[in-house]
């Protein structure tokens, strides 16, 4: 597929309440965009957000091998860094979909389903913050909930898990992020 423009942007996305995790606590993230342009002036778009501390890579490395391959289209620069692999992977795709005049999921997999479901992620500090969080979330529709465990006393997490099981029954699905 040949590409006639390549565009890389730098945002930074704030999340509404900051995320405590056993290395701290994030406030942000910072995420690169690929735009793809085909010679038909389609636009395909992939991301790269990797997060410091949890992987090898960090965002200004990203955006400079993007930056290379963006002059050279060289796949070799990519095989060091998996998210901007990932952004130029998704970009493709994404623009092969439009092509096609479909939805990338139907483009992946014609028998995929149109709806699925996805957790929510789950804060809170303290057994009762975090059951009305759990609340909140069921109650708009949600039936999968992520928890982060490991940033707090291994006690504290077991009484935040055990309030939310209480709160939200034993039809929803809880799972528990203890990598970091």
């Amino acid at each position: 597929m040949d590409i006639s423009e390549a565009r890389i942007e730098k945002h930074t996305l704030r999340y509404e309440k900051p995320i405590l995790t056993s290395h701290g606590e994030i406030t942000e993230r910072p995420v690169i965009l690929l735009g793809l342009k085909d010679e038909q002036g389609n636009w395909g778009f992939g991301e790269s957000s990797p997060l410091a501390g949890f992987s090898r890579e960090n965002i200004y490395d990203v955006e400079e091998i993007l930056s290379e391959w963006k002059k050279t289209k060289n796949d070799h620069l990519l095989a060091v860094a998996p998210t901007a692999k990932a952004a130029v992977d998704c970009a493709f795709l994404d623009l092969g979909a439009k092509k096609a005049g479909l939805p990338l999921h139907k483009f992946m997999n014609s028998e995929s389903p149109k709806e699925f479901p996805i957790s929510k992620l789950i804060l809170g500090e303290t057994p009762q913050e975090t059951a009305s969080n759990a609340e909140k979330a069921t109650d708009i529709g949600y039936a999968t909930l992520k928890i982060k465990v490991g940033a707090l006393e291994a006690k504290v997490d077991f009484e935040r898990l055990k309030a939310v099981r209480e709160t939200v029954g034993q039809k929803i699905e809880i799972r528990i992020d203890a990598n970091g």
